[in-house]
């Protein structure tokens, strides 16, 4: 088999950001499911309500790799199709306001706290309260840590295709510390376009990263991220950080120092949905330029 980190390898999948309606897609080749022998991931998705506790419980999912979706209640749906390839868009829950439970849409402060606030606790305020979508934000990444599980390795024929098979990426989902965790491989060929970068286009490149980044945190999170975030360029290697303890997804600085040498991808206190959205969302969008850059 060969291995992405020492070579590059005709790609047979791509997590990509569309710019045009900024959406967090997903490519599959054709031949890659053809000539995938497993494809049902039944096993995986059977009594996954008990074990996650979710309520209320999910109506649909489904399992088989390669139909209009894959997941629970659609979170992976097939949006477009040609020759060679299926493109799935990623369901990224959006939170959303309501009138605050509390103060009743008034914004002041009620009983006891009128005493020492201004404003109601909950909605300081705004009069609203926002409802952060948790179980549908888990759903999207258990289906979406399943569907990137199964296409973790090249097929074992070549696929014919001149696109190069930037990253691998897989991840988990799962509740405590570290339960969004994510790591894969960085190709020879996206560290390559990581090197050459003059500082207008890093600057150019920062400002999509974090455009698409806020985009996602804010639509998940209902509120922009306040928190310092971070895209780093240090030769070949890179890291994404979003709101959290230090929450990012990096390269590893041991690979990459020779030419045409790929590097691991890892991750650092990576804990929740969001976060792990927000920052695939980065990845996305740094693959993406990478494939329209004139540099590959």
């Amino acid at each position: 088999m060969k291995l992405l980190q020492y070579e590059d390898i005709p790609r047979w999948y791509s997590l990509f950001w569309d710019f045009k309606n900024s959406k967090l897609c997903l490519k599959i080749h054709k031949a890659f499911l053809e000539n995938e022998e497993f494809k049902d991931y039944s096993p995986y998705f059977q009594n996954i309500e008990q074990k996650f506790d979710w309520s209320p419980l999910f109506d649909t999912w489904e399992p088989l790799l390669g139909k209009r979706t894959f997941g629970i209640n659609d979170s992976i749906t097939l949006v477009n199709e040609d020759d060679a390839w299926l493109t799935y868009q990623i369901k990224i829950p959006q939170a959303f306001k309501k009138t605050c439970s509390i103060c009743s849409g008034t914004g002041k402060p009620y009983g006891d706290d009128a005493s020492y606030r201004d404003n109601c606790r909950e909605c300081n305020g705004s009069k609203k309260e926002i409802r952060i979508l948790f179980d549908e934000i888990h759903r999207t990444c258990f289906s979406l840590s399943i569907l990137l599980t199964a296409l973790a390795f090249p097929p074992d024929i070549e696929i014919k295709t001149d696109s190069k098979q930037l990253f691998t990426i897989t991840t988990i989902c799962q509740s405590g510390p570290h339960g969004h965790s994510a790591g894969g491989v960085a190709s020879p060929t996206l560290l390559s376009f990581l090197n050459v970068f003059s500082k207008e286009d890093y600057l150019q490149v920062k400002v999509k990263v974090f455009e698409a980044m806020n985009f996602v945190h804010e639509a998940l999170f209902g509120r922009p991220d306040s928190s310092d975030s971070r895209f780093f360029v240090d030769g070949k290697h890179f890291a994404l950080s979003c709101l959290g303890d230090a929450c990012e997804i990096h390269t590893d600085p041991i690979g990459g120092t020779e030419d045409m040498e790929g590097a691991d991808i890892t991750c650092h206190n990576l804990d929740a949905g969001i976060q792990q959205l927000t920052l695939l969302s980065g990845l996305a969008v740094l693959t993406t330029l990478c494939d329209t850059s004139n540099s590959v």
